[in-house]
């Protein structure tokens, strides 16, 4: 089965991609940063994605490269993504600055996707949607994030996007920080829950949430992604209103396919 079936949610599945602290998220079962290793021969992207075990293999491949273009040890480089102060420590004990591991870090995911499209791992949809959300979410809110200390309170920040793939992925990304702020829950395990509708159960029951509070809180998000893409003049006239008549009318179903796939559904 190839992860373009997969109904994992979006910022789940692109946090283990994007980062090599990924193993935090799923458990962190097998990584141990090692010296060991030349980071310019990168482990090969599994030929099938079907557990987080395979995920997990896609984000290293993707620290390997992006250690071999900083000319690191990978360990260290995955240790330094941990926290704001170790990659301030890490980034000075390299003589590099964070730009340029940012730049390092979304150039290797993006070589990694692309080896694990031709080899027929990640196609479809998500791998659309996880090129464009690599370019839409900061280094520091992917480290946040997966370290469990991100705030979905904050003010969203409308980034400068290109085409109507990367407006709308970045719509799903502000509505999922909404929903987790409405809701008082991390917006980590939230994205988590939203892989299927036994998750979503199992979220509500943990946290004492109701479905017309979840369905609110989903809708008043998307409302919000809408609205601020809008102010940045990404959406207005005919496709601004399809949008916000979508967000009122369609079921939850189709609204919670967005947060997963990071596509609105409008039919």
């Amino acid at each position: 089965m190839r992860i373009g079936s997969l109904r994992l949610p979006l910022v789940a599945l692109l946090l283990s991609l994007a980062l090599p602290v990924g193993y935090v998220l799923l458990g962190g079962r097998d990584y141990r940063p090692s010296a060991a290793g030349d980071p310019c021969d990168p482990r090969p992207v599994p030929a099938e994605v079907n557990d987080d075990r395979e995920i997990q293999q896609v984000g290293l491949a993707a620290v390997d490269r992006a250690a071999c273009t900083l000319e690191v040890d990978r360990g260290r480089l995955a240790l330094g993504l941990l926290s704001a102060d170790a990659l301030a420590d890490f980034t000075e004990d390299e003589g590099l600055t964070e730009a340029e591991v940012e730049r390092a870090m979304r150039a290797g995911v993006r070589e990694t996707l692309d080896d694990a499209e031709r080899s027929g791992a990640i196609d479809g949809p998500v791998l659309r949607v996880l090129r464009s959300a690599v370019d839409l979410l900061p280094l520091r809110r992917l480290v946040d994030a997966v370290n469990g200390t991100s705030d979905p309170c904050v003010e969203p920040t409308w980034r400068p996007v290109e085409g109507q793939d990367a407006a709308y992925t970045q719509v799903a990304l502000i509505a999922l920080d909404d929903a987790s702020c409405t809701l008082g829950v991390p917006p980590e395990a939230f994205a988590v829950a939203l892989a299927d509708e036994a998750a979503l159960e199992r979220l509500k029951e943990r946290e004492g949430l109701d479905d017309a509070q979840v369905e609110q809180a989903v809708r008043d998000g998307l409302r919000r992604g809408v609205a601020e893409g809008s102010e940045a003049g990404a959406f207005s006239g005919f496709e601004l209103f399809i949008l916000e008549q979508g967000i009122d009318q369609l079921p939850l179903e189709s609204l919670l396919e967005t947060l997963r796939t990071g596509e609105l559904q409008l039919g």
